[in-house]
């Protein structure tokens, strides 16, 4: 199971097992002696004949320990060591000083280079085996400690993602899926970690399908696989109905025409398989992934509770708009096209996505003190008297009342409170003026009045696009520019033909 540098570079037998232990001396009888020594105990061999090779295979390979001769020509031992030391990727891989020195100076310099242990040539058997046993212990269990954090560490993010997208309404599960996997081969190495995840759903009756995620230099590479019901029995994996829901299986085992071993994790309805470990699989390895998969799981039916949640949020917050409406007569249309008015005038405004988002489906709630308001007053075919008028004009505040203080609701009753106020200071209820009026009923107010010019009411007619682009940007006396925020404005100035494709394609 030797491992040799040869000039042609560096070969390598994939299926060798046993820790890694790169051994440099100058003198190839003393490389012999070390590997007839470590070899028949299933260790493998990387040998180097100086210092610049030694460096090479720390580079290139998954060294467990190495095995450092002193007195070398060209580069110093003392300084491979210190340059195995102060490189993060090799910092905790022990490192042996073995030396036919034994003076002190040495000893000094080599501690303080970072060794952590000594052999003296020339070097017995028995000690040479206890010194690397004893530091390949701690050194796997310092690598499950390391594997520990990063899967801590990967939880953290993970959840972190999660609970974001679950505030996002247009979150799709294939955005989460490679979310996830980038998130757990980003703790992965050359020493630890897989370098292949597969995250899989059940699928009945195909068995599971799911995407194949493989690290690259570049990012990730994404390809489908389905499991087919043979192929998860084969893999030792529940299947759905197996009566394994409500507890996770995990394992190891190594698929048909590969040379390493995966590791799997399932509950039936869901599977992680993660694949391409540089070595053996480790009980650190399955309970990472398994942790992993535990929290996936968790904090995916967490976001879709929440979604839920939302989407009965939203779905409360349009009866309530539409029952608004009910002894007007404006139709649901008219709802949902103030919705996407305000939205792209948010959107254009460069407001950021949420803001827009809330901004939009608020706008819907902007007359839902009209429930206050007597039909008859609101159906009259003719002018309304004065009494009538100071009546209609209730409903902003009405509405703020209605709406009252909950956050999810804050920008809905600013909306209803605010969105005939005008930038002159001559709107209702209150005469602000300015940016006294919060930016959410500024932007409804040009939406309102865009689609009241274009719909059809008893006392009548509704108006072309282009008239009404006209009232709004030059008056009739009614409405005049200073009413409207200018950057909203010269916005409808230059965009108004997407207002023209809301209205058409949700006209009454």
């Amino acid at each position: 199971m030797q491992v040799e540098m040869r000039d042609e570079g560096w070969s390598r037998r994939a299926d060798l097992e046993g820790a890694l232990v790169l051994a440099v001396d100058d003198e190839p009888v003393n490389l012999d002696f070390l590997q007839a020594v470590l070899e028949p105990e299933g260790y493998r061999i990387l040998r180097a004949g100086d210092g610049e090779k030694a460096l090479r295979a720390m580079d290139e390979y998954p060294v467990d320990l190495v095995l450092l001769d002193i007195l070398m020509p060209g580069m110093h031992g003392v300084e491979v060591c210190r340059r195995i030391k102060t490189d993060p990727r090799t910092a905790f891989v022990p490192v042996v000083m073995v030396t036919a020195l034994d003076s002190t100076a040495d000893r000094v310099r080599s501690l303080e280079a970072g060794a952590d242990d000594f052999l003296n040539k020339p070097v017995d058997r028995q000690e040479l085996l206890a010194r690397v046993r004893s530091l390949l212990r701690l050194k796997s269990m310092r690598d499950g400690l390391e594997g520990a954090y990063q899967s801590m560490a990967s939880v953290t993010t993970l959840s972190a993602f999660l609970l974001r997208s679950s505030e996002e309404s247009d979150a799709l599960a294939s955005e989460a899926d490679r979310e996830l996997a980038q998130t757990f081969l980003a703790t992965s190495s050359d020493q630890r970690g897989p370098g292949r995840i597969f995250l899989g759903h059940s699928t009945p009756p195909q068995g599971i399908t799911g995407t194949l995620f493989t690290a690259t230099p570049h990012g990730l590479e994404e390809q489908g696989r389905i499991y087919s019901h043979a192929v998860l029995k084969a893999m030792g994996i529940p299947e759905e109905g197996s009566g394994l829901e409500g507890s996770v299986a995990c394992g190891v085992y190594t698929p048909e025409g590969a040379g390493s071993e995966a590791a799997w994790v399932s509950d039936g309805r869901n599977l992680v398989v993660a694949s391409a470990y540089p070595g053996a699989i480790s009980a650190f390895d399955l309970e990472a992934l398994k942790t992993f998969f535990l929290n996936a799981t968790f904090f995916q039916a967490l976001s879709r509770r929440m979604q839920e949640t939302e989407e009965a949020f939203r779905y409360t917050v349009q009866a309530l708009a539409r029952a608004s409406e009910v002894n007007d007569e404006l139709t649901g249309e008219h709802i949902l096209r103030i919705n996407l008015y305000a939205a792209f005038l948010a959107s254009e405004l460069g407001l950021p996505p949420r803001e827009v988002e809330v901004i939009g489906y608020s706008a819907q709630m902007h007359d839902v003190g009209k429930i206050h308001v007597h039909p008859d007053i609101i159906r009259k075919p003719g002018p309304l008297t004065e009494e009538e008028w100071e009546i209609v004009k209730t409903h902003c505040e009405a509405g703020a009342h209605i709406l009252g203080t909950h956050p999810r609701l804050a920008v809905a009753a600013e909306i209803a409170l605010t969105h005939h106020e005008k930038f002159d200071g001559s709107g209702y209820p209150r005469g602000l003026r300015g940016e006294e009026i919060p930016l959410s009923g500024r932007i409804v107010a040009v939406c309102d009045v865009y689609d009241a010019l274009r719909s059809r009411r008893s006392y009548k007619e509704g108006l072309s696009h282009e008239r009404a682009v006209e009232i709004i940007l030059e008056g009739d006396g009614r409405s005049v520019p200073e009413h409207f925020d200018p950057r909203l404005l010269s916005i409808f100035r230059s965009r108004h033909r997407r207002f023209a494709e809301i209205y058409d394609s949700l006209a009454d």
